[in-house]
């Protein structure tokens, strides 16, 4: 360590120093565009929003497509109703944690697609969050998590592994938190608990989710100034609203509502953008299907503190694919005779419903349409002239994904399958399994008791296999796989990969990966003619675990393109 840190010191008492080398920039802006939806947002099932980004290219400056971010204003709302039907007032206390966003804004979005020059860059794949979400874990760093988690999304610490539950069939009981895997508990009632297990007794018992905590604590609840001094004195509605804060409200009597801003990187979900580097001219487009829509939640119980949460299946929820949100379990006493708790997740504005036998009115967000930032960079003129002569014909080497989702693998069944015929240049494979939706009534992303796909589930695969091109990628003929074989195949990646492409170790620990299985297998071995053939990718196992389970398989490979960096002309290869 100390070779290391004296080598370090005395290059950088050799390294030259001058005013001119402080930046090769003249400037660098910041500016926005509005999305063209015109503010208008489908708010059931997957909503398009779409980016025309081609008038932010000019010849007066350069660009970076990394530094490009999306914010998308979102409403969660949540309405309590008793089975009569008649609408019930929010609860006294602690209205503010019956909601929150899942970890990482991402899980907002399904599918993306970037088109570039009127060619189609990265492919529009479903699941697109998960197959990202894991890279972006593999990656951060835990000072990433603490100084930017809670901008993109995060919380300063990963959702707990301790305060994960299983409830096999459809609880209504008290106490539950939700059917199948639930990991939903922001508090419980009185008792003194956190993520960690404060007192003698049945292991895990009562303990909470803490980032599902802090997440909360981020809304600011106007709603009630007797108990929260800061609101309506310090600190206003107002001015949360004009400063685009996160903040937390009660609109006429009935309605919770959490005003958020998503804060996305567009090059976590589209490796492209991060890879290109400055360029001029560029017309780009953007497509994404954003997970929106409404949950109702059946509710025992009731006015009782110990009351328990459930749902009978997807037909309660129209979340087609991911909900993005947790009805969290608080443990607080409700109004009586409260039977369900509807909740939805909606862009910009939640649309008027009529709800127990009332109508509700639409709550618009005080940003009323998503925007994309982007910069703008005015090089040094020798430099620029040296950079745009130097990359007429740049290539662009960048990540892109096939996904494939396989259902109903019985406990103890075989799975074999051929995942792609003729892939080129594979970076890697990932494997995500789930608890079936079979099993549940629901896929386990959809549930909106868990935190998946922030998180996943405890379950095993072994007799684990990845053929490419007819060679196993494991020694010998299976691998009953463990966090070390995880270990070695992520270095693999991150040390067989050149520049920012692949991945590392990351947030991602033995205690998180063991309740949360992910299964990768590094494929950047071989010769430059190997990467250049198309090969067949198979996969087989054994589902070792004691559920039926579907699995997520998500391709990861190297594609490329050719960019003119002062026309913006693109050229796939």
């Amino acid at each position: 360590m100390s070779m290391n840190s004296d080598n370090y010191e005395f290059a950088k008492s050799q390294a030259p120093q001058s005013l001119q080398d402080n930046t090769p920039y003249k400037s660098k802006q910041w500016q926005y565009v509005n999305d063209i939806n015109s503010s208008v947002y489908n708010n059931n099932g997957l909503s398009l929003v779409q980016f025309d980004l081609s008038s932010i290219y000019n010849s007066s400056g350069f660009s970076d497509p990394a530094d490009l971010f999306l914010s998308i204003p979102i409403v969660m709302t949540a309405n309590y109703g008793t089975a009569g039907p008649a609408i019930k007032a929010p609860p006294a206390d602690c209205g503010f944690g019956a909601l929150s966003l899942k970890t990482n804004y991402i899980n907002l979005i399904h599918q993306i697609e970037v088109v570039a020059s009127g060619k189609t860059v990265s492919d529009m794949q479903p699941h697109v969050n998960i197959a990202k979400h894991f890279k972006m874990l593999s990656q951060m760093t835990v000072s990433d998590l603490h100084n930017q988690g809670t901008t993109l999304g995060f919380s300063d610490v990963l959702d707990s592994t301790t305060s994960m539950q299983y409830n096999a069939g459809t609880p209504t009981t008290a106490l539950q938190s939700g059917p199948s895997l639930t990991n939903n508990r922001a508090f419980n009632g009185n008792v003194a608990s956190s993520g960690t297990q404060m007192y003698a007794g049945i292991q895990n018992a009562l303990t909470v989710n803490e980032a599902i905590q802090r997440r909360v604590g981020r809304y600011i609840d106007v709603s009630d100034t007797t108990q929260n001094t800061l609101a309506g004195t310090l600190i206003t509605r107002t001015q949360l609203a004009n400063e685009l804060r996160p903040f937390y409200e009660v609109v006429d009597t009935y309605t919770s509502v959490w005003y958020d801003y998503a804060i996305i990187r567009v090059k976590d979900l589209a490796d492209v953008l991060g890879q290109m580097g400055l360029t001029k001219k560029m017309d780009l487009l953007i497509r994404m299907y954003i997970n929106t829509g409404s949950v109702v939640v059946a509710v025992g119980g009731t006015e009782d503190s110990n009351n328990g949460y459930y749902f009978t299946g997807q037909s309660a929820s129209t979340f087609t694919n991911t909900c993005p949100l947790t009805v969290n379990y608080t443990g607080i006493a409700l109004q009586t005779d409260v039977a369900s708790i509807t909740a939805g997740c909606f862009v910009a504005r939640a649309p008027a419903r009529t709800l127990y036998g009332t109508a509700v009115n639409a709550i618009s967000s005080p940003m009323s349409a998503c925007r994309a930032y982007y910069s703008i960079v005015e090089l040094n003129d020798q430099l620029a002239k040296d950079y745009i002569s130097q990359n007429m014909s740049k290539r662009v080497v960048y990540e892109n994904i096939i996904s494939n989702n396989y259902t109903n693998i019985t406990s103890g069944g075989t799975f074999s399958q051929l995942i792609q015929s003729g892939i080129r240049a594979p970076v890697g494979l990932l494997c995500i399994p789930f608890i079936a939706s079979s099993v549940s009534g629901f896929a386990q992303y959809s549930s909106c008791f868990d935190t998946c796909p922030a998180t996943f589930s405890p379950l095993s695969l072994t007799n684990f296999q990845v053929s490419l091109g007819g060679v196993n990628q494991f020694a010998g003929s299976t691998m009953n796989y463990t966090f070390e074989n995880f270990i070695e195949q992520i270095s693999l990646a991150s040390d067989k990969t050149s520049g920012t492409l692949g991945l590392s170790i990351g947030l991602i620990n033995q205690r998180w990966w063991e309740s949360n299985k992910v299964y990768y297998c590094d494929l950047t071995r071989g010769t430059h003619a190997d990467k250049l053939t198309a090969r067949n990718l198979s996969i087989s196992f054994l589902n070792n675990s004691n559920v039926t389970i579907d699995i997520l398989v998500f391709t990861v490979y190297n594609d490329q393109l050719e960019l003119n960096v002062a026309s913006g002309a693109v050229q796939r290869l």
